[in-house]
C-alpha cells in the first residue's frame, strides 16, 4: 500500500492509496479519519470534537484533537490502518 503526502484545500495531508487519513485543517487544528465509535471517544471525553469543515456541517468519521492530550503518533497511526483496511 502506498503512503504520500498530498496538497488538500492549500495544506498537507496524509495519504493512503489516495484516501486521506489525516490532514490539518485550514484553522491549523490536526484533523484524523477514524471509527464513528472512536470518534465519539475523543468528544465524550472533552479530548477532541468532530470536524466540521465549514457551515456547521459536522463529519462523524473526523475528529479534531484537543491540544497536547494525546499521543498524535499512535493516532496517525490508527487513522492510517482504519482508511488502508477500508479500501
Amino acid at each position: 500500500m502506498s503512503r504520500g503526502e498530498e496538497k488538500t484545500f492549500g495544506l498537507g495531508a496524509q495519504t493512503v492509496n489516495d484516501k486521506i487519513f489525516s490532514k490539518v485543517s485550514s484553522a491549523g487544528e490536526f484533523v484524523m479519519k477514524l471509527p464513528k465509535t472512536r470518534v465519539a471517544e475523543f468528544v465524550n471525553s472533552g479530548n477532541g470534537n468532530q470536524f466540521d469543515p465549514g457551515h456547521g456541517r459536522l463529519i462523524r468519521d473526523w475528529v479534531v484533537l484537543a491540544g497536547g492530550k494525546a499521543n498524535w503518533g499512535d493516532l496517525a497511526k490508527e487513522a492510517y490502518e482504519f482508511v488502508r483496511r477500508s479500501l
